[in-house]
Protein backbone atom coordinates (compact mmCIF):
# COMPACT_ATOMS: atom_id res chain seq x y z
CA UNK A 1 0.00 0.00 0.00
CA UNK A 2 1.13 3.51 -0.61
CA UNK A 3 0.71 6.48 2.08
CA UNK A 4 1.54 9.99 1.46
CA UNK A 5 1.74 12.10 4.96
CA UNK A 6 2.09 15.68 4.71
CA UNK A 7 3.89 17.66 7.62
CA UNK A 8 2.86 21.06 8.08
CA UNK A 9 4.47 23.33 11.02
CA UNK A 10 2.32 23.53 14.13
CA UNK A 11 1.90 27.40 15.32
CA UNK A 12 4.10 26.70 18.28
CA UNK A 13 6.72 25.66 16.13
CA UNK A 14 9.91 28.01 15.88
CA UNK A 15 13.29 27.34 13.48
CA UNK A 16 15.35 26.84 16.78
CA UNK A 17 13.16 24.11 17.37
CA UNK A 18 13.74 22.22 13.91
CA UNK A 19 17.43 23.29 13.59
CA UNK A 20 18.20 21.52 16.97
CA UNK A 21 16.58 18.34 15.78
CA UNK A 22 17.86 18.17 12.02
CA UNK A 23 20.11 16.05 12.67
CA UNK A 24 18.41 13.61 14.55
CA UNK A 25 15.81 13.83 12.22
CA UNK A 26 17.77 13.30 9.27
CA UNK A 27 19.06 10.07 10.75
CA UNK A 28 15.82 8.77 10.73
CA UNK A 29 14.59 9.64 7.72
CA UNK A 30 17.80 7.68 5.98
CA UNK A 31 16.93 4.73 8.34
CA UNK A 32 13.45 4.46 6.18
CA UNK A 33 14.28 5.43 3.37
CA UNK A 34 17.64 2.79 3.07
CA UNK A 35 15.15 0.04 4.67
CA UNK A 36 12.85 0.43 1.80
CA UNK A 37 9.73 2.06 3.66
CA UNK A 38 9.92 6.00 2.87
CA UNK A 39 10.35 5.93 -1.21
CA UNK A 40 9.37 9.20 -1.73
CA UNK A 41 10.49 12.65 -0.59
CA UNK A 42 9.71 16.43 -0.84
CA UNK A 43 10.05 19.89 0.80
CA UNK A 44 8.15 23.00 -0.26
CA UNK A 45 9.94 26.06 1.31
CA UNK A 46 6.61 28.43 1.18
CA UNK A 47 4.32 27.36 3.07
CA UNK A 48 6.56 25.02 4.39
CA UNK A 49 5.57 21.45 3.95
CA UNK A 50 7.36 18.07 4.02
CA UNK A 51 5.83 15.20 2.12
CA UNK A 52 6.21 11.68 2.39
CA UNK A 53 5.61 8.47 0.19
CA UNK A 54 5.28 5.12 2.29
CA UNK A 55 5.26 1.96 1.11
CA UNK A 56 3.21 -0.07 4.09
CA UNK A 57 1.67 -3.11 4.17
CA UNK A 58 -1.34 -1.60 6.29
CA UNK A 59 -2.70 1.70 6.81
CA UNK A 60 -2.22 0.59 10.66
CA UNK A 61 1.55 1.03 10.57
CA UNK A 62 1.91 4.91 9.66
CA UNK A 63 1.33 6.76 13.16
CA UNK A 64 4.18 4.26 14.55
CA UNK A 65 6.48 5.14 11.64
CA UNK A 66 5.49 8.95 11.45
CA UNK A 67 6.63 8.81 15.63
CA UNK A 68 9.87 7.73 15.19
CA UNK A 69 10.81 10.95 13.98
CA UNK A 70 12.25 13.57 16.63
CA UNK A 71 10.60 16.36 14.95
CA UNK A 72 6.73 14.95 14.86
CA UNK A 73 7.36 13.95 18.51
CA UNK A 74 7.86 17.27 19.78
CA UNK A 75 5.24 18.57 18.51
CA UNK A 76 6.50 20.65 15.65
CA UNK A 77 4.62 19.34 12.57
CA UNK A 78 0.81 18.28 12.25
CA UNK A 79 0.44 14.93 9.67
CA UNK A 80 -2.12 14.39 7.26
CA UNK A 81 -2.10 11.04 5.65
CA UNK A 82 -3.74 10.02 2.15
CA UNK A 83 -3.96 6.62 0.72
CA UNK A 84 -2.63 6.82 -2.42
CA UNK A 85 -4.68 4.33 -4.67
CA UNK A 86 -5.10 3.91 -8.36
CA UNK A 87 -6.55 6.34 -10.79
CA UNK A 88 -10.61 5.19 -10.56
CA UNK A 89 -11.04 7.64 -14.05
CA UNK A 90 -9.13 5.85 -16.62
CA UNK A 91 -11.38 3.12 -16.11
CA UNK A 92 -13.66 5.12 -18.30
CA UNK A 93 -11.44 4.44 -21.20
CA UNK A 94 -12.68 0.80 -21.36
CA UNK A 95 -16.26 1.40 -21.03
CA UNK A 96 -18.19 -0.02 -24.41
CA UNK A 97 -19.77 3.65 -25.14
CA UNK A 98 -15.92 4.35 -25.18
CA UNK A 99 -14.47 1.68 -27.30
CA UNK A 100 -17.43 2.19 -29.79
CA UNK A 101 -16.37 5.99 -30.08
CA UNK A 102 -12.30 5.46 -30.44
CA UNK A 103 -13.67 2.60 -33.53
CA UNK A 104 -15.06 5.12 -35.17
CA UNK A 105 -12.01 7.57 -35.46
Amino acid sequence: MKVQTILSPTSQARREDFEKLSVAEERVVWQHYTQGRLRELYFQADPIRVVLVWETADLSQVPDLMNTFPMIRAGLFQVETIVLGPWVPILALFRDDVKAEAGRS
